[in-house]
């Protein structure tokens, strides 16, 4: 009997510790860069989820994932599709990427990742964040080449 009032005790304790970090951690706000990262990081997500392995025209190449990185100032969404090591060149890089129309995309995940900026605010934001097309051979995944 004094062994499960002990362990009670015990056990309420921890759980009013624990109640007590996650009301400091609520008391932490994110920034408006952490929000629309994690905005951009979970678009990326669901765009491997639901477009993965969809054939990318007659290009030979399937979309395989989306990613955010930081690259020096940048912030970079990567659209990497996966094909055959022969087929992967300029040309066919940059022919996808135009197909995507990597600019619109990049304004549009802006404007869904930051919605509140101003427009000049938008505009400068452009030259800070990219999206980029990458091929990587289905064959030899070190194999990759990269176009904005």
């Amino acid at each position: 009997m004094k062994k499960g009032i002990l362990a009670l005790t015990l056990l309420d304790g921890a759980m009013s510790a624990q109640a007590g970090v996650l009301e400091q951690l609520k008391e932490v706000p994110a920034s408006k860069y952490q929000q629309g990262k994690f905005k951009l990081e979970l678009y990326a997500h669901m765009m491997t989820v639901e477009a993965a392995g969809e054939k990318f025209g007659k290009t030979g190449f399937r979309f395989s994932k989306a990613r955010v990185e930081r690259n020096n100032e940048q912030l970079v969404f990567i659209m990497s599709y996966q094909g055959k090591s022969r087929k992967l060149n300029k040309t066919t890089c940059e022919r996808i990427s135009d197909f995507g129309a990597t600019g619109d995309l990049a304004q549009n995940l802006t404007k869904k990742a930051w919605p509140d900026l101003a427009d000049k605010e938008y505009a400068q934001l452009a030259a800070e964040f990219i999206v980029v097309t990458e091929l990587v051979a289905k064959d030899n995944n070190s194999l990759k080449l990269q176009c904005s």
